[in-house]
């Protein structure tokens, strides 16, 4: 069901991979984007993580926090559950639900757990928002959209919204909207070629923009983004210190530990999810016999201590320091657990190697879509974290040259778009 705009206010949202916002546009054209306060600090995105503490008065058995206080709850030491990234379970089938503390929650109710959250805060500094709304979705969820899994992500997203209040969505490609924020105001006519790096999905779309054109030529996308980068750091890095690649004493047999045990690793947002029995079964019964078994003992304590927030975050900040300097400290540590390691940029732009193909691939299927050449693209934006990335700009600079690159807002360009998307529809509606 398509939403009906009759309100003056027109409500954007992005529901990010790693950081969520929402805008609200105005009759007049002017934009405001949402504000977030934790601990006395301001900002204009909401990170998208839940913390799940055990709490008996509370009616669920639970309390929820979203954002910074999720964060500041799990690094203070909390007794409790960091869920992130939640936005990259969307088209899969087994994330049905999971059990928190002894109750059971479905996938849509803990999406609608952060889009409730998200709403309540920022209605804060906007206001009610009402049921009506643009929200962004990647151009794909998965890879040539296998088996459904398109269209059970999108189904999740409108069940999530409607729980969190916004009954009536329309969905927007997110790279459409960082376009439609890019061409506010002006009037010449150009081609553009729009680059959206989010954690989850690296977006791509050719767009004719300029005065009262808004015409979208082609959209495409592939599954590699910011956690991929992470995951690859991770890989290569941090999993050799918790025991990849080394061996263990099976009976009279010498073997490796299974590679599968470190995936979740990798996908940092999986790690909570090995806090069960089995695995950490596996694992001990592992580092008994393992010829580096303080290495397993590290990975365990790393599960147990539902440290994949804190390995996140000094893996992201050795990326970011990757992208202004040759080499970066990896240093993480907790009472446990300590790893430190330097990574160099050109060893990192090699492990992301085959990714960078893949970003390629999915510029020069935007612009095969569209017909065009690298020639007759007039303006390339680039917005998103990872378009910091050097190797991932680059690959934009070795077929446009740095004069076409545009860079939009690295966090709210796309809020922005989306209310002025939502705006759009209101007037074309009311014209008839």
């Amino acid at each position: 069901m398509s939403a009906v705009y009759t309100s003056e206010r027109f409500v954007g949202i992005d529901f990010g991979t790693t950081n969520s916002a929402i805008a609200v546009a105005e009759t007049d054209g002017s934009v405001r984007v949402s504000t977030f306060e934790s601990g006395g600090v301001l900002t204009e995105v909401l990170r998208s993580v839940l913390f799940f503490e055990a709490d008996p008065d509370a009616r669920s058995g639970v309390i929820v926090t979203a954002g910074l206080a999720a964060i500041e709850a799990s690094l203070a030491g909390n007794e409790g559950r960091l869920l992130q990234s939640i936005k990259s379970f969307l088209p899969s089938p087994s994330m049905d639900k999971t059990a928190i503390f002894g109750r059971v929650f479905s996938y849509e109710e803990l999406v609608a757990r952060f889009l409730k959250e998200l709403r309540r805060q920022a209605e804060v500094t906007l206001g009610p928002l009402g049921r009506r709304a643009v929200v962004g979705r990647p151009v794909v969820f998965v890879k040539d959209g296998e088996d459904g899994r398109e269209e059970l992500a999108l189904t999740r997203l409108r069940t999530a919204y409607a729980a969190a209040g916004f009954t009536e969505v329309d969905f927007q490609y997110e790279p459409v909207a960082a376009a439609l924020e890019f061409a506010r105001g002006r009037d010449d006519v150009s081609t553009v070629l729009v680059g959206d790096f989010g954690g989850g999905t690296s977006d791509f779309c050719v767009m004719r923009l300029g005065g009262h054109r808004r015409e979208v030529i082609s959209t495409s996308g592939v599954p590699v983004a910011g956690d991929t980068f992470d995951g690859r750091i991770v890989r290569a890095v941090v999993a050799p210190e918790l025991g990849l690649g080394s061996y263990y004493q099976s009976f009279d047999k010498r073997l490796e530990v299974p590679s599968a045990l470190y995936w979740n690793v990798e996908r940092w947002h999986h790690l909570a999810f090995m806090r069960d029995r089995e695995t950490l079964h596996v694992l001990r019964k592992i580092e008994a016999s393992a010829e580096h078994p303080e290495r397993l003992r590290t990975f365990i304590r790393l599960i147990q201590n539902n440290l994949g927030f804190a390995l996140y975050r000094a893996v992201d900040r050795a990326k970011v320091a990757l992208s202004v300097g040759s080499e970066a400290a990896l240093d993480f540590v907790d009472d446990d657990v300590s790893i430190r390691r330097t990574v160099k940029r050109a060893d990192f732009e090699r492990w992301i190697g085959d990714d960078l193909l893949r970003i390629g691939a999915g510029i020069d299927d935007a612009l095969s879509r569209a017909g065009l050449t690298e020639a007759q693209v007039d303006e390339v934006v680039l917005t998103g974290g990872s378009s910091f990335v050097p190797a991932v700009r680059e690959v934009f600079t070795r077929r446009f040259g740095t004069e076409r690159l545009r860079r939009a807002a690295e966090f709210t360009s796309i809020a922005h778009g989306l209310a002025l998307d939502a705006r759009a529809r209101a007037v074309s509606e009311a014209r008839g």
